[in-house]
């Protein structure tokens, strides 16, 4: 009976050990600022999705500010590291001499953790690369001005050969640079870049010529600005798919052959987006036309800011796919696997560094087109969690890497020393698999669907290798039932030597719209010869999207059949499908005019449906332009009537402005208005009737949008009063920074110096206030002579202030004050504004000229983490910052508009990173706000940051939120600022509490939960 107890005892000590209280698990709040930062809890806050767990497969010290990864056949994680990232901009770190790395790690044993570390390569030429791929025997780095192309032969790990791809102009060190690789089905590699990028070459130095032979670049020859591309594995045969996104991140491509990028908006603009990719299209960024950012007015244009920001209602620009609100958006793949759960399965997975989470994104068809819904699969509490790329193992894990930092790029960060790679799966700590079949037919077959793009690539690559013997197989698969399993097929039998395109013609009838798609895309592709035939079978197809597809085959045809098919595929517009409106859009753009024609052809009299005044709208034909004109003169609403005026812009100019001009005397006032902001000074002073009509017609729409751009378009320097008033008055920021910009383009200074001497106390003070924010040379000029004219003492310090706004009155003030000309409290007032100098020389001597200090800018501050761990009151910090930050920053529509939008700041940076960029602003200026100084041929001086800028002029926007106009003429030089445009040495105004509040308030600024 011994023996029996002992077991019973036994079984009762282990269900006593299993009742025991589990430990209640860590929260992040309840860890110090130390703690949080530690790798050993890195999990600490991590959620997860249900059926999914996520392990520290790496951190820190194997690695460091990862950019990107890759999973090799062997489940092996390639990472680019970043710690030379930017190092001009951040001086604070060392520059590390061998240069960046690219590593190699390894988990031996199986447990989910890496547990070797190799060094691919490292050299002083890796600088801050943000992408690769690992193809078999090739591994592809990204890494501007350079797309490297490294072999491994013997596989040892050690590059046997080291080939350059692609170069590029622009985009060094430079998040908006060249981005990583992927491999599509097609056999293709799919590439992207941000508009840091202005041109692409071959090695040689020669241009790469697109798929019509023109040189690629980006600055509208015929390009514009982020660019996502195509090309054979050699290099050879590059087509560009889109152009016109500002910096996406990531492309990728689907078993379909549909493409899928992320991009990224100006810096607080909630305009993220998703974007499918139409081939050949425009996708909004600047202005198609003339190169102008999306901030310039325009008819039409959208009051909601995301839709705004991607000229979405312009004739010619692809619909976005899914608004992401404010975000940061990196890394993204295609999911092929079946290891996570639906709705993950087929969907793009997406890293969203700024809301520290990893996404899916499931889309489902919408007219011709997709729409996309967001499935969280991890997301941490931890705003230092920075997602920056996502890759699927063989087994159909995720590997997730982590930049770890308080921000988010943009040209700046804070650690040098961390980085992370999770992985989620559903048992995250168990990490064995079986290595997959690439040496036999029937493996290779298998392997074309795994989720690892390595397995994928090496199975398409030796399936090619075996030719036609791999026929019979792959057209079993063909066969199948299975749509993944056919589509893999199809890519592959279309591409073998004397291949048999019958199926092709099987797939263009298969019950999955999908097949049919691709095999349009296939045809195009391989036998291109045969497309008009394919696409006159499709013209009836019952999906838009096989519609869709055939319109985007007809682009490079220009036959009289063609434009018959196009005709064709227009007719069964419904008026709605702006994905179908634009594809017919590309399809006809390069033969407007005959496409055009055969539709007029086919409808006759009877285009005047809501399908056919869209497609007017969107053509580029000038058969178009008279039908847009009877269009608007039948049209009520006022915003279409806005939206199809703005279409003359898209044009040909033949006869356009003519009809234009035909609007003048139009009864109704705002078509007339509309119509006078569209003509230009010589065709006003060429047609003389049209001059008469316009000086009628400006008395009745002074002080709108549209007679601002007209008296600026028309030069009509007798409106000089008029603007100043439109300035003075109104309510509208934008439109009063517009009126600014005109009544000095049109020579207002003198006006405003006139009126000035005219008026009383009272009334030159309020013309100081309106005027400080506006750093016209002339009006520097003006203020820096009344300054030493005995004046009341409130005069006089209005105008320091009006000369402590920008660079030129802050030089004025510094002469001022060391030669003696302001004394006591004026002298104290412009030593704390030339505090605010971005020339480093004024700024360090401003404090010797104070006289009344306190202790403000004498106390040192605690540092970074201290801060970071302090409590702070919101309202009070509100209340700081309307005092001292709304002459430059927004916050939800009040405020200057000139510093980025901080509405959602708290979503983008911890608070040790609001601190950072307060206390070291120029340690990290965010791409698009760099500081210029334009000099002019007349001497003026201006600062500020460009906003948009085209082959005629260039729009800077000036401290105060004015946006000046600059001919592209009258320009003597151009030089970049070392310094931030943000003010600097804010901090020394505030005592160290007031700076905790007023962080306290800006972390609160945070997206709406309901933005998706």
């Amino acid at each position: 009976m011994e023996k029996p107890t002992r077991i019973l005892l036994f079984l009762l000590a282990v269900i006593l050990l299993g009742c025991r209280e589990k430990p209640a698990p860590v929260s992040f709040d309840s860890l110090t600022e130390e703690q949080r930062h530690q790798s050993a809890n890195a999990l600490v806050g991590m959620t997860v999705a249900d059926g999914l767990e996520a392990a520290l497969f790496a951190a820190e010290p194997e690695l460091s500010n990862p950019t990107n990864i890759a999973v090799d056949a062997k489940g092996r994680v390639w990472v680019c590291e970043a710690d030379n990232y930017r190092l001009p901009y951040n001086p604070k770190f060392k520059k590390r001499e061998e240069g960046d790395r690219i590593l190699i790690l390894e988990d031996t044993d199986g447990d989910g953790k890496s547990d070797k570390v190799k060094t691919f390569y490292q050299g002083p030429d890796m600088v801050a690369p943000l992408g690769i791929a690992v193809l078999g025997s090739k591994i592809y780095v990204s890494v501007s001005p350079v797309l490297l192309v490294f072999e491994d032969k013997d596989g040892d790990d050690v590059p046997d050969s080291r080939d350059t791809l692609f170069m590029t102009e622009g985009g060094a060190d430079n998040d908006h640079g060249l981005h990583a690789v992927s491999f599509g089905l097609d056999g293709k590699l799919y590439f992207n870049h941000g508009n840091a990028v202005t041109g692409l070459y071959h090695k040689d130095g020669s241009p790469v010529l697109d798929q019509y032979q023109r040189p690629i670049r980006t600055k509208g020859q015929p390009y514009l600005q982020g660019l996502a591309l195509r090309c054979d594995p050699d290099g050879s045969h590059v087509e560009v798919l889109g152009h016109n996104f500002r910096n996406p991140y990531e492309v990728t491509v689907d078993h379909y052959g549909n493409v899928w990028q992320s991009d990224n908006d100006d810096d607080g603009n909630k305009g993220t987006r998703m974007n499918f990719v139409l081939e050949g299209g425009n996708f909004g960024y600047v202005d198609e036309m003339t190169g102008d950012g999306w901030q310039k007015r325009r008819l039409g244009w959208s009051d909601e800011i995301p839709v705004r920001h991607w000229h979405q209602n312009d004739p010619g620009v692809v619909p976005n796919l899914l608004y992401n609100g404010a975000g940061s958006p990196t890394g993204l793949m295609i999911y092929n696997g079946k290891l996570l759960p639906q709705p993950f399965q087929g969907a793009m997975i997406h890293c969203e560094a700024l809301q520290n989470e990893v996404r899916a994104y499931p889309t489902s068809p919408d007219g011709a087109g997709y729409k996309a819904e967001t499935a969280v699969i991890m997301k941490s509490e931890n705003q230092w969690f920075r997602p920056s790329d996502v890759a699927a193992a063989p087994d159909g894990s995720l590997l997730v890497a982590d930049w770890y930092d308080p921000g988010v790029g943009g040209h700046k960060f804070e650690d040098v020393s961390k980085g992370r790679i999770f992985r989620v799966a559903p048992d995250a700590g168990k990490f064995r698999f079986k290595l997959a079949d690439l040496a036999t037919l029937d493996g290779r077959i298998k392997e074309l669907s795994n989720p690892n793009m390595d397995v994928r690539y090496q199975a398409w690559m030796g399936l090619m290798k075996l030719g036609t013997e791999a026929r019979p197989a792959l057209t079993k698969e063909w066969e199948s039932g299975d749509p993944v399993r056919k589509v893999q097929a199809l890519w592959l039998l279309a591409r073998l030597p004397d291949a048999n395109t019958g199926f092709l013609g099987e797939a263009l009838k298969d019950e999955d719209p999908e097949i049919r798609v691709s095999a349009l895309r296939a045809v195009r592709q391989f036998i291109p010869d045969q497309l008009p035939g394919f696409v006159e079978k499709a013209v009836k197809d019952p999906s838009p999207a096989v519609r869709r597809e055939a319109a985007l085959a007809l682009r490079d045809l220009g036959t009289p059949q063609a434009a018959g098919l196009w005709a064709g595929l227009a007719d069964q517009f419904d008026g709605k499908d702006r994905w179908y409106l634009e594809a017919l859009g590309i399809g006809c753009d390069r033969y407007a005019d005959l496409y055009f024609q055969a539709w007029l052809d086919l409808v006759g009299e009877n285009w005047k449906t809501a399908a056919g005044k869209q497609l007017v709208w969107r053509s580029r034909s000038a058969l178009s332009s008279p039908m847009l004109a009877q269009m608007i003169r039948e049209e009520q609403d006022p915003k279409m009537t806005a939206r199809d005026f703005r279409s003359f812009q898209f044009k040909p100019a033949e006869g356009r402005s003519d009809l234009i001009a035909g609007f003048l005397t139009d009864s109704d006032p705002e078509k007339a208005a509309m119509a006078l902001g569209l003509l230009d000074e010589g065709y006003a002073r060429s047609h003389p009737a049209a001059l008469a009509n316009i000086r009628k017609l400006i008395p009745a729409i002074t002080g709108t949008p549209e007679w601002v751009t007209a008296v600026r378009n028309l030069n009509l320097k007798d409106q000089v009063p008029a603007l100043m008033n439109t300035f003075m008055e109104s309510e509208d920021p934008g439109l009063a920074s517009d009126a600014a910009g005109a009544f000095f383009d049109l020579g207002g200074v003198s006006y405003l110096k006139a009126q000035f001497g005219k008026a009383g106390p009272d009334r030159k003070m309020e013309l100081i206030n309106r005027f400080k924010p506006v750093q016209h040379p002339q009006l520097v000029s003006f203020w820096s002579e009344e300054v030493l004219k005995p004046y009341p003492p409130n005069l006089l310090h209005g105008f320091v202030d009006a000369l402590g706004y920008g660079w030129d009155g802050q030089h004025v003030l510094y002469d001022l004050v060391r030669n003696g000309k302001l004394e006591g409290d004026l002298k104290t007032s412009a030593a704390l504004h030339m505090m605010n100098c971005w020339d480093t020389e004024v700024r360090a001597a401003a404090p010797g000229y104070l006289t009344n200090r306190k202790g403000k800018s004498g106390d040192f501050l605690p540092d970074l983490n201290d801060l970071a761990d302090r409590e702070g009151m919101p309202e009070k910090g509100k209340l700081i910052f309307t005092n001292l930050c709304t002459t430059c920053h927004q916050i939800n529509g009040e405020g200057v508009a000139f510093g980025p939008d901080l509405s959602q700041i708290g979503d983008k940076l911890s608070p040790r990173s609001i601190y950072s960029s307060i206390i070291y602003p120029s340690a990290g200026i965010n791409f698009g706000y760099e500081g210029y100084v334009v000099k002019t041929a007349d001497g003026s001086v201006y600062s500020g940051y460009i906003t948009s800028q085209n082959d005629r002029e260039l729009n800077l926007r000036m401290m105060g939120g004015i946006t000046q106009t600059i001919a592209r003429s009258a320009v003597s030089s151009l030089e970049p600022m070392e310094s931030s445009l943000m003010t600097p040495n804010l901090y020394e105004l505030m005592e160290v509490q007031d700076l905790v509040d007023l962080v306290a308030y800006l972390s609160t600024l945070k997206k709406e939960e309901d933005i998706r």
